[in-house]
């Protein structure tokens, strides 16, 4: 977790369910979606940001969901590569107008992976990767959370500015899909 991140984060919980609503207060959400996937080549790809406009210094709430694969859907089942831990099946989000196919991402951590047949699996879940950032006011940064099979995280934050933004890192994002559900609530008076 980055220094200037820290101020700002009030807490983080994994769910499985439900917006986080404080003192039984209703909160209007705003949800957005991030796709994984860039058409951009080069060796350094942010996708995104995508945000959405909110007031400096309440509580929010960041809903983040599902699931996305940081290869191209083929490598999978190629028998010059080896699948490594247990991909889903597909993305609950969809990148469209491309094949999809199973994932092994979230906003935490890289849950299966891609090697080739010689290759040595890494350790999963992974979650040093730190690909998802979110911005609350004072730059993007990886705010974390325990791995959750659910591929839904929920983090109470407030903002220092007037806009909460995400953004996903890879250098090789042009074969990636799935997309990355993303809501965003006002949390009520603390």
């Amino acid at each position: 977790m980055t220094t200037k991140l820290r101020s700002t984060i009030v807490g983080a919980a994994v769910t499985a369910g439900a917006t986080l609503a404080v003192a039984g207060q209703a909160s209007a959400a705003t949800t957005f979606f991030l796709d994984s996937r860039s058409p951009q080549t080069d060796g350094s790809t942010y996708v995104g940001p995508v945000g959405v406009d909110v007031i400096p210094l309440v509580p929010y709430t960041i809903k983040v969901e599902g699931a996305v694969s940081l290869y191209a859907p083929a490598n999978w089942a190629n028998p010059r590569f080896k699948t490594c831990g247990t991909p889903s099946a597909t993305t609950p989000f969809p990148t469209l107008g491309v094949a999809n196919g199973p994932v092994g991402a979230d906003a935490i951590a890289r849950f299966a992976s891609v090697v080739k047949a010689d290759g040595t699996c890494p350790s999963l879940p992974e979650t040093t990767d730190k690909n998802f950032e979110i911005d609350t006011g004072n730059g993007f940064g990886y705010l974390g959370a325990p791995y959750s099979a659910t591929h839904s995280y929920t983090y109470l934050v407030i903002p220092t500015k007037n806009r909460i933004a995400v953004r996903f890192y890879d250098p090789a994002a042009k074969d990636n899909y799935g997309q990355f559900k993303v809501t965003v609530s006002a949390a009520g008076i603390l």
